[in-house]
């Protein structure tokens, strides 16, 4: 997948990439709103229904398997290069988490 698609954008209001939609406080200042790819929506997915809407103990699994150790959940398959994605999809929980807090905001995949 492109790199393009991994991150979380920002937007003056509206879908860029036609993957994600637009979480908001106010469309009208450019810092309010970020483009959900898909790939943080499957991350948003993947905390509320494994995770029990916790991104903290969501982290903590993907740090532990990161490190070897043990974990609940294998969300991402062993691969050449999983360190990376996990990595990668630490950064989006670490940005998707910042924009909650900042807005007093939680975002969910049915967001549009």
């Amino acid at each position: 997948m492109a790199q393009a698609q991994h991150e979380l954008t920002r937007s003056a209001g509206g879908v860029k990439n036609g993957a994600g939609s637009t979480m908001s406080g106010n469309l009208n200042n450019v810092d309010d709103a970020f483009s959900l790819t898909a790939d943080c929506r499957m991350l948003v997915q993947i905390r509320d229904t494994l995770y029990e809407g916790s991104w903290e103990d969501f982290e903590r699994d993907l740090r532990a398997r990161a490190a070897g150790r043990p974990h609940v959940f294998e969300t991402i398959p062993e691969t050449p290069g999983f360190e990376a994605t996990i990595a990668h999809h630490l950064d989006l929980i670490e940005k998707m988490r910042a924009w909650e807090t900042q807005h007093q905001r939680i975002l969910t995949a049915a967001d549009e």
